[in-house]
This record gives C-alpha cells, sequence and structure tokens, in this order.
C-alpha cells in the first residue's frame, strides 16, 4: 500500500508516493526520517452524546472504546468521572510519556517505565485550563545526553504543541 509523504529538500516540499517497503527503510535510518521526511497529518473521527444534564459519552471511531466524562463538582457536576478539562491534563501527560516511550525503543536507549503525575489549576473567568504542574518520573539508567534527549521529545510531544500559550505548563522530569 502506497503511503503519502511530504519530502523536503533545500527548503522546497513536493509531496510524493513511497511504497510502505521503502519507506520502513528510510525510517530505520533515524537521521535521514528526522530530517527529510514529514508525514502528511491524519485524520479520525471521535463522536460524543451528551447523556443526562452533565455527562457525555466520547467514542473512539477506529477502536470503539468509550469514555465518558462528567462535569467537576465546582462546575455543576457530580464528580463522578473524568472532566474534560481533566481529560486534557492527562493527554498530556499520555502523549509525553508515550514519544519518550517510543524514542527510546527507536534508539535502543534503556527505559524501564514512566510514572506521571498532573495537577491541574483553573482560572474562572474565562473558565479554562490555566496551569498544569507536572512531575514525570523516568525509571532508566540512560547516560545524561540520552536523557536529556528523552526530556527534549517529553517536551515536544504533539499534546504540549497544541495548547494555549495561556495555559502555563510547569513540567519536571526526574531519574528514578
Amino acid at each position: 500500500m502506497n503511503k503519502q509523504y511530504n519530502i523536503v529538500h533545500n527548503q522546497s516540499s513536493t509531496r510524493t508516493n513511497i511504497t510502505s517497503v521503502v519507506f520502513f527503510s528510510l525510517y530505520r535510518c533515524k537521521s535521514f526520517y528526522q530530517v527529510f521526511i514529514k508525514e502528511i497529518p491524519m485524520g479520525l473521527k471521535i463522536t460524543g452524546k451528551l447523556v443526562g444534564v452533565n455527562s457525555t459519552e466520547i467514542t473512539h471511531g477506529p477502536s470503539g472504546a468509550i469514555i465518558k466524562t462528567t462535569a467537576p463538582v465546582d462546575n455543576g457536576g457530580d464528580g463522578s468521572s473524568f472532566s474534560p478539562t481533566d481529560l486534557c491534563a492527562a493527554s498530556l501527560g499520555a502523549c509525553a510519556s508515550t514519544v519518550i516511550g517510543m524514542y527510546a525503543n527507536r534508539n535502543n536507549i534503556n527505559l524501564s517505565s514512566i510514572e506521571f503525575h498532573i495537577e491541574k489549576e483553573m482560572s474562572t473567568s474565562p473558565r479554562r485550563i490555566s496551569k498544569l504542574i507536572v512531575t514525570f518520573l523516568l525509571k532508566t539508567n540512560c547516560s545524561d545526553d540520552d536523557f536529556r534527549r528523552l526530556v527534549g521529545v517529553g517536551k515536544t510531544c504533539p499534546v504540549r504543541m497544541s495548547l494555549s500559550e495561556n495555559t502555563v505548563i510547569q513540567e519536571k522530569y526526574e531519574r528514578v
């Protein structure tokens, strides 16, 4: 099956089709992939519906997995489940952990586990996430250079890049 990729060279970009086999070979050569090939973003469908007065059910299109949300107590809900902003905060930790794990695996960096702890602070006017305080605990015996690389990867995860510049992100990465 062919996939479409942007190939960037000499400050210009052209689209081309590359077979999956060729892409896999190029992907294994990480420096070529990181410098020259950027996959065109793919979309996916997520559906949701209001259930009751202050809860939703969200369905992940490809897998059919369902997540339920409920408004928090401080906003008229019963707090019986994650709120939508809780999921946003948790997504930051999950995303950074995922990309760090993938990077470590791809670059043969010993990483046994990652745990994260998040504190979410809300502002009232307008109601939004104002601050996320995140601590990542990486169980690894990698070199200091590799640890700096893992931290750098975590700081560029897609969720972090998607959050507003009005959201303060205070993060700490610890080796355990």
